[in-house]
């Protein structure tokens, strides 16, 4: 079986925003011949992150979701089927799926 999925807008996207903290310190002490450390710190928050849905978790979320089968569910709406019941397309969108977080250190020396 080969479908065809094709990406499409989506008109009710927010726009992801982020909260971002760095702190660097690099050192290169002369009395260390050809040592070089640097510590870096990240902290990020992304809010409303936009992340496309691939199509296995289109499909589950059209038949195993709490949104009702039918013209309301969305990701339903988004399966095309030929006149056998094969699906001939599903169309990936991008949504807002959930906040995301970063937060660590990175050493190099």
């Amino acid at each position: 079986n080969t479908g065809y999925s094709p990406n499409a807008g989506n008109e009710d996207l927010k726009e992801e925003t982020a909260d971002t903290y760095t702190l660097g310190i690099t050192a290169s002490p002369s009395f260390l011949e050809n040592f070089n450390i640097a510590v870096d710190y990240y902290d990020i928050t992304i809010k409303d992150a936009i992340r496309s849905i691939d199509n296995e978790k289109i499909l589950k979320e059209c038949y195993d979701s709490s949104v009702p089968f039918g013209e309301g569910n969305r990701f339903c709406g988004d399966i095309t089927r030929d006149t056998e019941g094969n699906i001939t397309q599903l169309i990936q969108r991008e949504f807002n799926l959930a906040d995301e977080k970063s937060r660590g250190y990175d050493v190099s020396m």
